[in-house]
């Protein structure tokens, strides 16, 4: 294959869309399991002075793997028709650009030490920036896979991965080497990652060769510029945190906004395959359109919420028992960050919507404001304390939502009145099952050992939702069409 400039097509007949998802959810869900698994183990073994250190380092490197692979794998999944020769250049350039970002860090760690005051920082900066040539070599690999439809060895090389760095990660903090152990555990992802597809892909690239390569290069810079304004934002925070405060603050937030992460990562990605292409073959029907993303969103709103609340709520009792005492200052930005992810959960319906119609454009001209806004907001208010941060990073995540929802959205013509009322039915639900959640525990619960605190609160707030059920009619009919969609999606 390697030889050839045929188009490079998908191997075999393209895996049905259900057996994608539940290869994609079965995935997701073992990743999970490893990655808190990860996060619990690894906490209890290091400080919070290192996670803040690593944070910092791979906040600050973190722009660096978005160049190096530029949008190249992205244009490679998207091209529909790409030949080896062009996938081969693109696999060059990627490993180039690693090559130089790793030397530019190299050169970079003593000045990132002083700027931040940590002599430490430098030794963390060289060893990471291997990390540059080991994704540069990767990215064609998980693209190549991807356009094949092989979500099987994609969950293998996933699972495989952390599964290992887990190993790495602990046995290298048992012996004492602190925060090198995530350094290390990083390495050893991205290192099984590059064997394991390589394996699967049976591909080896061709020496550069002359082909047409401004298509790809041109859609490649398109995203590369989405991804790195996304990047900038979600990363400022623990960068001004770490100049105005230092490596334990950041530790702290950081931990919170993992466990914010959590549930949207596991949850949004599988969904998209189901719900994209769903919500594309109604855009020539604005009303079915409408119903489509009413249902899809009013699921998503039910079920992430409820967990966004849940966690807002036994925020303390949750970090105390899977980390420890220790990490009990992590529980205030989580609370506050698990408010902002039920305003970026409903939002999402938004962003496929806008890709079913083919007017990411117009979405991406008022998310480019909101962004500006929030990066304004982290480093004016947010270096103050990290409950600043949080409170400023869920006020840009519910601005964006609003802007979404109530200025672009209506700019493409489709029905967008009763998608903003059900959002804010939801939002209300919420505020209204979290306030008394929060009374009750407040008063009744807070006396208890952590785990009885979480099994009481939980309990409290599945009653709570039950009973919001039974009186809501119109919410339990419009939770089971997005299931009906959803099974639909898997037949």
């Amino acid at each position: 294959m390697s030889g050839s400039d045929s188009p490079s097509l998908p191997i075999n007949h393209p895996m049905p869309v259900g057996k994608s998802v539940l290869i994609t959810l079965t995935g997701q869900a073992a990743k999970f399991t490893v990655q808190m698994t990860s996060t619990i183990l690894l906490a209890r073994l290091l400080s919070p002075v290192d996670f803040g250190k690593y944070a910092l380092v791979a906040a600050i490197l973190g722009v660096g793997f978005l160049i190096s692979d530029f949008g190249l794998s992205t244009a490679t999944i998207q091209a529909k028709n790409i030949t080896n020769k062009q996938q081969s250049n693109s696999f060059w350039i990627t490993l180039g650009i690693g090559m130089i970002l790793s030397a530019i860090a190299c050169m970079t760690s003593g000045p990132i030490s002083q700027i931040f005051a940590d002599p430490t920082l430098s030794k963390l900066t060289w060893t990471l920036s291997i990390n540059f040539i080991i994704r540069g070599a990767l990215s064609q690999y998980i693209a190549r896979l991807t356009r094949d439809s092989k979500y099987t060895q994609l969950a293998l090389c996933d699972i495989s991965s952390i599964t290992l760095g887990l190993g790495v990660g602990a046995i290298t903090a048992i012996l004492g080497l602190g925060v090198m152990a995530l350094v290390f555990q990083t390495l050893t992802i991205s290192l099984t990652q590059l064997i394991i597809s390589m394996a699967c892909c049976h591909w080896v690239p061709s020496l550069p060769h002359r082909a047409p390569m401004r298509g790809l290069l041109t859609f490649a810079g398109g995203a590369f510029g989405v991804q790195a304004l996304t990047y900038a934002t979600s990363n400022l925070d623990d960068i001004v945190l770490g100049w105005a405060h230092g490596p334990a603050q950041v530790g702290f937030y950081n931990k919170g906004y993992q466990l914010f992460r959590m549930p949207l990562q596991q949850v949004i990605s599988p969904l998209t395959r189901v719900a994209l292409p769903t919500l594309a073959r109604s855009q020539d029907n604005s009303a079915r359109l409408g119903t489509a993303m009413t249902a899809i969103q009013s699921g998503i709103a039910s079920v992430i919420g409820a967990m966004f609340t849940s966690l807002a709520v036994l925020s303390t009792p949750v970090t105390e028992a899977l980390f420890g005492q220790s990490w009990t200052t992590a529980a205030g930005p989580l609370s506050i960050l698990c408010v902002g992810g039920i305003f970026q959960a409903i939002g999402y319906i938004y962003y496929w919507g806008f890709l079913a119609i083919g007017k990411t454009s117009t979405q991406l001209s008022y998310t480019l404001a909101t962004r500006i806004i929030m990066a304004l907001g982290i480093i004016i208010l947010g270096c103050r304390g990290i409950i600043e941060m949080a409170i400023v990073v869920s006020a840009s995540l519910a601005l964006n939502w609003a802007v979404i929802a109530f200025l672009a959205w209506p700019r493409t013509g489709c029905e967008w009145r009763v998608l903003a009322k059900r959002g804010i039915q939801a939002l209300t639900i919420h505020c209204i099952a979290g306030g008394i959640a929060l009374i009750v525990d407040h008063f009744a619960l807070k006396h208890l050992t952590a785990m009885l605190e979480i099994v009481f609160g939980l309990t409290l707030m599945c009653l709570l939702y039950g009973l919001i059920l039974l009186c809501k009619r119109s919410i339990r009919t419009e939770i089971l069409a997005a299931v009906a969609m959803f099974r639909g999606g898997l037949k």
